[in-house]
């Protein structure tokens, strides 16, 4: 396996994504009557499907894994099992767990038949893990950037103090992504800064690690006081390469870390062992990266525009790992 990793290096940046990955199946999403608006999150479960959070439509939408439209959970509003903007979706044996920042609460609903169950208040919310009965809740709004909650609601304890130039700068980038391990320890990576933290599932900080890519550049020393002008602040945004999101392969123990620039939008992946040694850098694509499975298949989502119709493609993947050519 690292044999591979270790010849694959040499290619350096490379545009050729499948050298790297194994394409598995395409998923055309169904849209008909319901149209998807904005995919703010993927979560694949092997007894429900697809699960995708909508940011524009506020609801979640559930797919089989042919892509037919399976059922509706929420709409938009203030009430028990409605959303204002949800931003995770994570799922255990028996229930569905959505956080929702818009609304400060973490819902969660009945596996078997997408009924809403029950809701507590959390401080925000822009990431979410359930380890062990409880919830991990990511944000950099705050001191800290990671906050434990009972299943009751209870907070049980903040952890991962918030690094400086994230509270810094949280004013226009203050997205985090965190994922777990096949041991139930938390990975967290702030968008504003390439640095990998590591967290037993009690919240102890063991380990970080320096991410390394070529295109990632952090954010400038000064907190912008010349940049307090949208349009500079967009146009500076636009083509900064920032951290989009962690994924944490169970079974290979690998950590897969995508970069994004939105002008033009094109994506860099690098991937790492637990231990944050680097095996595979700048992998260019046009997929944003979500989410993996237990398995360790890898789920990206390809946007196509016709017109005014968006088109959503869930692709299935694979790392090759010592595959026969």
């Amino acid at each position: 396996m690292f044999l591979l990793f270790a010849i694959l290096l040499n290619f350096g940046q490379s545009d050729k994504f499948d050298l790297f990955f194994l394409h598995i199946k395409d998923i055309v999403l169904e849209q008909g009557a319901v149209l998807i608006g904005n995919i703010k999150s993927c979560y694949v479960d092997h007894d429900v499907g697809i699960i995708i959070s909508d940011a524009i439509s506020g609801d979640l939408k559930i797919y089989g894994f042919d892509g037919r439209l399976r059922g509706v959970v929420g709409r938009r509003g203030k009430g028990p099992g409605e959303f204002i903007s949800p931003f995770r979706v994570v799922a255990d044996d028996r229930f569905i767990y959505v956080v929702d920042p818009g609304l400060r609460r973490l819902s969660v609903f009945d596996k078997d038949n997408l009924k809403f169950v029950n809701s507590f208040k959390v401080e925000d919310g822009r990431d979410l893990r359930v380890i062990d009965g409880k919830f991990f809740v990511a944000f950099t709004d705050g001191k800290y950037s990671l906050h434990i909650y009972e299943r009751g609601g209870k907070k049980v304890r903040d952890v991962l103090e918030t690094p400086e130039v994230v509270r810094r700068n949280n004013f226009i980038a203050d997205g985090v992504s965190i994922d777990e391990d096949a041991k139930g320890n938390i990975y967290v990576i702030h968008e504003m800064e390439y640095k990998v933290y590591k967290l037993n599932k009690e919240g102890v900080l063991f380990g970080e690690f320096q991410g390394e890519n070529r295109n990632y550049i952090p954010p400038p020393r000064e907190q912008f006081k010349e940049f307090y002008s949208k349009e500079k602040i967009k146009k500076w945004a636009e083509s900064w390469w920032h951290v989009d999101k962690i994924v944490v392969l169970k079974r290979s123990g690998l950590i897969l870390i995508s970069l994004v620039k939105f002008n033009p939008r094109r994506f860099v992946i690098d991937i790492y062992d637990l231990n944050g040694r680097l095996l595979i850098g700048d992998i260019v694509t046009d997929y944003r990266l979500y989410c993996s499975d237990g398995d360790d298949n890898i789920y990206f989502v390809q946007e196509i525009e016709y017109g005014d119709r968006i088109d959503f493609i869930v692709k299935k993947y694979r790392i090759k790992i010592g595959e026969k050519k």
